[in-house]
């Protein structure tokens, strides 16, 4: 049976109250492990009866929570994935119960990660539902690229003005893993890898930021599209190549008009081959 005894950090942190009664000498231990437990913040240790700290079980915990972690962020990764390859139907209902068995785990992870796709943007949230896919309309779409274009059109004008000659060659790099891409789910995180660097480029945070809180509805679309519409593939290579030599000029006007018209293109694009909602 355990009794519960509060204490002050600095009693807690004592090495002697932390001893097994000549049993196991925890103080090299504890010393060790002070920093930790301080940053944990842990106001009081659980003692049985004849006076001995629950040591192990404080470890367990911890240990119990690092594996929780890496089982969430394992789920959240397959979940996105599943989400950006078209494996879930708009509209469709995920039930954490379903999703456990399917990624051989317990419903807690799974929890965590769908709580996680929902802040997001890969999942939405409702109380009465719980998470389902993203349903999109016609004025949702809309309204995301127009923001695209003012937003990635200004970022590559400062990106043309402040890259660097190595972040322009990393921008050579995306670009020929791009053409030679074979599958769509590849090509999709390598053009977005390419948009990402020129915005990182740009040094401008809060439009960054922007973008950031959009990127889950970017990646949505874009798959969608380079997927489902004959032919936007091969021009989506020849507009990213485009913006680089634009870039590489140092032609701020004529990258920020080539990213404004591939965002437009790919817009037009959408509207013809992504699900929208009813």
């Amino acid at each position: 049976m355990l009794a519960r005894q509060h204490y002050s950090k600095s009693t807690l942190f004592s090495p002697i109250l932390l001893k097994h009664n000549g049993k196991c000498d925890l103080t090299g231990w504890v010393d060790n492990c002070v920093d930790l437990l301080n940053t944990l913040c842990i106001h009081y240790v659980d003692i049985n009866v004849s006076g001995q700290a629950s040591a192990c079980q404080i470890v367990k915990k911890m240990q119990t929570g690092q594996r929780n972690n890496g089982l969430s962020s394992h789920a959240y990764e397959q979940l996105r994935a599943a989400i950006l390859r078209g494996d879930f139907h708009a509209g469709e209902a995920l039930f954490e119960v379903r999703l456990a068995e399917m990624l051989g785990m317990s419903r807690t992870p799974v929890r965590e990660a769908l709580q996680v796709l929902a802040r997001d943007g890969f999942l939405e949230s409702t109380p009465s539902r719980g998470y389902s896919v993203p349903r999109w309309s016609i004025d949702d779409v809309r309204e995301l690229f127009e923001l695209r274009e003012t937003l990635e059109g200004a970022a590559t004008r400062f990106a043309t003005l402040r890259a660097s000659a190595a972040g322009i060659g990393k921008l050579e790099q995306l670009c020929e893993q791009y053409e030679q891409a074979g599958e769509f789910e590849a090509w999709t995180l390598i053009g977005t890898e390419f948009h990402n660097r020129i915005f990182a480029m740009a040094g401008n945070r809060r439009i960054n930021t922007l973008l950031e809180s959009l990127k889950a509805q970017i990646m949505l679309t874009r798959r969608s599209v380079l997927e489902g519409v004959h032919g936007r593939r091969e021009d989506s290579v020849r507009e990213h190549r485009a913006i680089l030599e634009a870039i590489r000029r140092r032609d701020a006007d004529a990258a920020e008009q080539l990213a404004r018209e591939h965002v437009r293109l790919s817009y037009q694009a959408t509207l013809r081959g992504f699900p929208l909602g009813r």
